[in-house]
């Protein structure tokens, strides 16, 4: 159309132009002996000034239609910057909304991984509560890149591109779903982090007192050598602290984390419930008592950190089976939404 319009003002110019031309010839011609540039003004007034009156017409149309004309490119400039920019941001706006789709998708694969290792972990705490077990946190910054995107932005694409008529309802849930797992997410770091820094101090701290304890019970063994050189294997309370540091050798296993059940079972209790019964007959010499009290504290801190660690696994187990599971009742929102936020490639193409 925009060529047409253009041929049109051309030819009409020219056609002006080529009727000017022969008026003037004509204007030239009427005189009895016509000559270029010299004309009978007196005797022509007449003709010259409906000449000159025509060619100020023209000319004036002329100016009008070109006027016309740039006022009409200057339009259709206008309204075509005004539909490059509509769809750039339409196109700008369904990249967002694309953007969103595979970031959803990313925050419920990030979601079940976390839910795998937190079941792993809290499932080794039940095991062995009074092993060091550590859980995995992976490193996923999409929910936070979800809240950075322009919120209106996301409100307009999901307007444009979202079909159904829960719109509105299902940004508010994004939004709601994403904030919820980001924070969920820092807290259970948090809470996971002071559980393990105040876990590996108590652990540290048995791990040395059983030390101090067994240097105790050699240092009385030496006593015994010592002091009954000829008959120290009779005394019953040799007897014991020599079963008691044998048991505790065969336990140990280079390089690896010490059991403290294996410990708690095969080592202490038993050697507990021997010492009473000694103790009832005999009596206690030298260091026992002491022994016996410190094996005693070990033990109450080993079931305190027990109970701890029981009590933790249990809470990241009702927060796994309730938010990170797959059958959980908060996450199956998630692919819910997913499934509702589907975009209606139609209206995309109709935009674009």
């Amino acid at each position: 159309m925009k060529r047409t319009r253009d041929v049109t003002i051309v030819i009409v110019s020219l056609l002006l132009l080529c009727f000017l031309i022969a008026i003037t010839i004509k204007v030239i011609y009427i005189s009895p002996n016509p000559r270029l540039l010299d004309i009978d003004f007196d005797q022509n007034s007449g003709i010259i000034q409906g000449y000159a009156a025509l060619i100020g017409s023209i000319l004036t149309f002329l100016s009008i239609l070109y006027v016309v004309y740039t006022i009409i490119q200057q339009k259709e400039l206008f309204e075509k910057e005004r539909k490059i920019e509509k769809e750039n941001v339409q196109s700008d706006l369904y990249d967002q909304i694309t953007l969103i789709n595979t970031l959803l998708n990313d925050l419920i694969e990030h979601v079940l991984r976390s839910g795998e290792e937190i079941k792993i972990f809290y499932e080794a705490e039940f095991e062995s509560p009074l092993r060091g077990n550590l859980m995995m946190f992976y490193v996923n910054n999409n929910s936070a890149r979800i809240i950075g995107i322009d919120i209106l932005n996301i409100f307009k694409a999901c307007q444009l591109y979202y079909r159904g008529e829960k719109k509105v309802k299902n940004f508010t849930e994004l939004l709601k779903l994403v904030d919820f797992y980001t924070e969920s997410q820092k807290e259970l770091k948090i809470k996971f982090d002071s559980y393990l820094n105040d876990k590996t101090s108590i652990l540290k701290k048995i791990a040395l007192d059983i030390n101090l304890i067994m240097d105790k019970v050699l240092k009385n063994l030496e006593y015994y050598r010592l002091d009954y050189p000829e008959d120290f294997q009779s005394h019953q309370w040799f007897q014991s602290l020599n079963e008691l540091a044998r048991v505790y050798d065969e336990n140990l296993i280079p390089n690896k984390e010490s059991d403290l059940e294996r410990f708690d079972n095969d080592v202490f209790a038993p050697f507990l419930l021997h010492a009473y019964q000694i103790r009832l007959t005999v009596g206690y010499e030298y260091e026992i008592q002491e022994i016996i009290i410190s094996i005693a504290g070990i033990r109450k801190t080993m079931y305190k950190l027990r109970m701890d660690s029981n009590y933790f696994a249990d809470h990241l187990k009702q927060k796994y089976e309730k938010y990170y599971s797959e059958e959980g009742e908060y996450f199956k929102r998630l692919p819910k939404l997913k499934q509702d936020l589907q975009i209606d490639d139609s209206l995309s193409e109709s935009n674009n």
